[in-house]
C-alpha cells in the first residue's frame, strides 16, 4: 500500500501519544497525571521534529539505508534539545511527583494537580525562572536521550533490515528498541543523577511582596520587601548544575555517576519499546512511512 504525506502535526501527535502509553506502562500510579504531561508535550515535538530535521540534513543520494549514523545523532540531539527547552517546566513538575524524602518516606512536594503545582512553583519560587528552574540539565539530558534513542534504534533497525536478517514489522522494532533502551540507560544515567539531585533540593522560597503591598503598613510592606530581596531561589545544597556534578564526584567518583543504572535501565528499557512499538504501530495504521 502507497504511503501517504502526514497532516501538519500528525507525527507529533503521535509521538506524544506514543510516549504517553510508555508513561503509562513504566509510572506509579500517583505520578501518571504529570508523566503525560510531560510526554504529551515534550516528547510529542522531539518525536514530531526527528523526521523533519532528517530531512533538512539529507543530501541527494541518502536514503534510509545510507543515511549517516552522525546525521541521525544530530537531528536526535536537535530535536530533543527543542522539545526540552520548550517543554521544561513539565519536567520539572514530573520530576517533583516522584521525589520522596528518604527520612519519611513522603513526598518531598506535594501539589492539587500537575497544573496545579506550575502555577504553585511560579509564584513561589521565583516567576519564570521558577518554572525553567534546571532547563540547562533537562535540555542537555534531552539532547543526550533523543540523539541516542532515536540513532541507535533508526540505525540498528535498518541495519537488520538492510542485511536481511529481519524484515521491517514488530521484530525488527522489538529488537532495535530493547538495543536503544540499553544504549539510553548508559548515556542517560549521569545526566539523570546529577539533574534529579539538583531539582529535588529545597530552594530558597519567594514570599508574597505584592499581598504585603496592598496593606496599609509601611512597617510591613518595609519589612516584606526586605525580606523578598533576600530571597534568592537559589539551591540550598546545590548553587548550580554543576556544582551538584563536581560535588557528586569529589564524594562518590565516577562509580557514583552510574549509581541507580539498573532500575534506570527497568525503568527506561521498557518504555523504549512500548514507546517505538507504539510509535510505528500508530504510524503504519494512519498509512505513514515507518521511522
Amino acid at each position: 500500500m502507497a504511503k501517504r504525506d502526514p497532516f501538519p502535526g500528525e507525527k507529533f501527535l503521535y509521538g506524544g501519544m506514543a510516549n504517553a502509553l510508555g508513561g503509562l506502562g513504566t509510572n506509579p500510579a500517583d505520578v501518571l497525571k504529570a508523566s503525560a504531561m510531560r510526554e504529551l508535550s515534550y516528547s510529542a515535538i522531539r518525536m514530531g521534529l526527528y523526521d523533519e530535521v532528517k530531512e533538512l540534513l539529507a543530501v541527494h543520494g541518502d536514503d534510509r539505508y545510507s543515511f549517516p549514523l552522525w546525521k541521525k545523532i544530530v537531528a536526535g540531539g536537535i530535536s530533543g534539545c527543542i522539545g526540552a527547552a520548550i517543554a521544561s517546566p513539565t519536567d520539572l513538575v514530573k520530576i517533583r511527583a516522584q521525589a520522596l524524602n528518604p527520612a519519611t518516606g513522603r513526598p518531598f512536594y506535594s501539589y492539587p494537580s500537575p497544573w496545579a503545582a506550575l502555577g504553585i512553583i511560579y509564584r513561589t519560587e521565583g516567576g519564570i525562572a521558577g518554572i525553567y528552574r534546571g532547563v540547562v540539565p533537562t535540555v542537555q539530558r534531552a539532547m543526550v536521550l533523543t540523539a541516542t534513542q532515536f540513532a541507535t534504534y533508526d540505525e540498528v533497525k535498518y541495519l537488520l533490515i538492510g542485511n536481511g536478517l529481519l524484515e521491517e514489522g514488530v521484530g525488527a522494532h522489538i529488537a532495535s528498541s530493547i538495543t536503544a533502551g540499553l544504549a539510553v540507560a548508559t548515556t542517560t544515567n549521569p545526566l539523570d543523577l546529577v539533574k534529579s539531585r539538583y531539582m529535588n533540593q529545597e530552594f530558597d522560597k519567594v514570599d508574597g511582596l505584592a499581598v504585603a503591598t496592598t496593606t496599609n503598613s509601611l512597617h510591613l510592606v518595609k519589612s516584606r520587601y526586605q525580606e523578598f530581596n533576600k530571597v534568592t531561589g537559589k539551591g540550598l545544597r546545590y548553587s548550580g548544575v554543576a556544582d551538584c556534578l563536581m560535588k557528586t564526584l569529589r564524594a562518590e567518583g565516577l562509580r557514583g555517576l552510574y549509581k541507580g543504572w539498573l532500575p534506570n535501565w527497568l525503568r527506561i528499557g521498557p518504555h523504549t519499546v512500548i514507546t517505538f512499538l507504539s510509535f510505528e504501530a500508530l504510524r503504519k495504521a494512519a498509512g505513514l512511512e515507518a521511522v
